[in-house]
């Protein structure tokens, strides 16, 4: 199968099933983070989002996007 085919179904997929992402991470075993807002909803032992610093996030941010400081 092409590329933009098995992009174009993950995509369907993430807009038609708003938990596939949760789904696909218990199924590969793997933890993820969430806001700490929603931990109450959360599966136990799920640890919090943490917050990335200024510096950081623009470092990031140039590095990805090619966005000079």
């Amino acid at each position: 199968m092409s590329h933009w085919y098995t992009e174009a179904k993950q995509q369907f997929a993430s807009h038609s099933q708003p938990y596939w992402p949760l789904y696909v991470a218990k199924e590969l075993g793997v933890s993820i983070s969430w806001p700490a807002q929603y931990l109450r909803a959360a599966p136990d032992g799920t640890r919090a989002r943490e917050g990335v610093s200024l510096p950081d996030f623009k470092r990031c941010i140039a590095d990805h996007h090619g966005i000079p400081e």
